[in-house]
């Protein structure tokens, strides 16, 4: 097969991925209308024996695309001390985020981890696309839970 060809088929893929996933990051659930900050990616690398068919690949936007290689930060949700809690209560904070939210996750097979002191030490991130996933997980699951809806996330 001629480069020329081969080029063409595989953005034929990549534009066919993008439309399938409606232009929004499979794992941020980010949307943006211009393809130029959308990445496919191969779900089983094509090192790893995987193909560039459209059920291996999904759309990720660069930020969680170059985060999943380990060249960044995937999107997340931001958590900030206001400074109005008492030392207690701002204790509780921190052990919820730090422990009980990723217990729950675990009980769902989602590792959800917070980064702590990213700019400081009052400051917590939490990744979107574990966070969507966990709630992915409540939705399907027997206990009584109410969802966000995709748009809400962003």
């Amino acid at each position: 097969m001629s480069k020329s060809l081969e080029r063409k088929s595989w953005t034929e893929q990549r534009n066919a991925v993008f439309a399938r996933d409606q232009q929004r990051c499979t794992c941020c659930l980010g949307r943006t209308g211009d393809v130029q900050t959308l990445d496919p990616d191969h779900n089983v690398p094509r090192g790893a024996g995987g193909s560039d068919r459209l059920s291996n690949l999904s759309t990720l936007c660069r930020r969680c695309h170059e985060a999943k290689h380990g060249d960044g930060i995937a999107p997340t949700v931001r958590l900030e001390s206001t400074g109005e809690m008492t030392d207690v209560e701002f204790w509780w904070f921190k052990h919820l985020l730090k422990e009980m939210i990723p217990a729950l996750a675990e009980d769902f097979n989602v590792r959800l981890q917070p980064k702590f002191g990213l700019e400081d030490d009052k400051v917590w991130y939490l990744p979107l696309g574990d966070i969507r996933l966990l709630d992915k997980q409540l939705l399907e699951s027997d206990v009584e839970y109410q969802s966000l809806q995709a748009e809400q996330y962003m």
